[in-house]
């Protein structure tokens, strides 16, 4: 027992060391804080939409707790990938914390990077970006399926947590076939439970061979475990049906008392979706 506890102790005092020397760099330079707020309704993080689809922000900014110099200027902008500025918007800061909201719609797909950046009283600066993806599901459409799949797997904890069966069954999914570049190819938007992906997909033998894609979920029976999936599908067409399957891998982690517990998943995803007929 003497040694268990030992053990325990040795590891949670490396993990304390180790998040000491990531913020180390930050504690230095004394920034102020800013970050996009995760909240219902705003995008906080890398995603994926349709185009048309206004898309929301929450920002929130802090003076540096050590320094506790006050905030004076705020930029919120958005450029292309090539640099190509959409919006650029400075303001002025007079109140000891800045929450903020800005919105952001466009008819044009592509990658767009979203910059919140923030300046205190002393010069230090801080900045918040996240990319967003604008697709467009009708351009030279083949066909739109729609049905369910299930993803199921193993979890396995580097502690002593024992294994555990993953199975997320009945998740919504839709996929939009259109016309690709060269003759083998097929453009694929494919939606799981919310934001919609641009794939490639190569014809092989009667397959269509897409590129990856990710998808996270909080695992609520798992300790509120949250999962970063990466997908690798194939779809089969049989008629009016599209058949999915492929390996599915993930990581995660969750705060078990002191300690910061990795899990990893491997499994499959598979389910069939069912053509659906534009209306008239």
């Amino acid at each position: 027992m003497k040694k268990i506890a030992l053990l325990l102790a040795c590891i949670v005092s490396l993990c304390c060391f180790t998040r000491c020397v990531d913020n180390m760099d930050d504690l230095l330079a004394q920034k102020p804080e800013i970050a996009f707020l995760n909240e219902e309704g705003y995008c906080h993080a890398d995603g994926n939409y349709y185009v048309g689809t206004e898309i929301e922000f929450k920002v929130q900014a802090m003076p540096n707790a050590t320094s506790e110099s006050p905030l004076v200027a705020f930029n919120f902008s958005i450029v292309d990938l090539n640099g190509n500025s959409l919006v650029d918007e400075s303001a002025t800061v007079t109140t000891d914390t800045l929450l903020v909201t800005k919105s952001f719609q466009c008819q044009k797909e592509g990658t767009y990077v979203v910059t919140a950046t923030v300046t205190d009283s002393l010069g230090k600066v801080n900045a918040a970006e996240l990319r967003i993806t604008l697709v467009d599901p009708n351009a030279g459409e083949i066909g739109r399926y729609e049905g369910y799949v299930n993803i199921a797997g193993d979890v396995v904890f580097d502690t002593l947590l024992p294994q555990q069966q993953l199975d997320l069954d009945s998740l919504f999914a839709r996929v939009v076939l259109s016309e690709g570049s060269a003759p083998d190819e097929v453009v694929a938007i494919v939606e799981i439970e919310g934001a919609p992906y641009s794939l490639t997909c190569h014809q092989q033998d009667g397959q269509l061979i897409m590129d990856e894609i990710h998808l996270t979920r909080v695992l609520t029976d798992l300790n509120n475990l949250e999962l970063h999936f990466t997908i690798d599908m194939v779809g089969t067409l049989d008629g009016d049906r599209l058949q999915i399957s492929g390996p599915v891998t993930g990581t995660g982690e969750l705060n078990l008392l002191l300690l910061r517990v990795h899990a990893t998943m491997s499994g499959q995803i598979d389910g069939t979706l069912e053509r659906v007929q534009e209306e008239q």
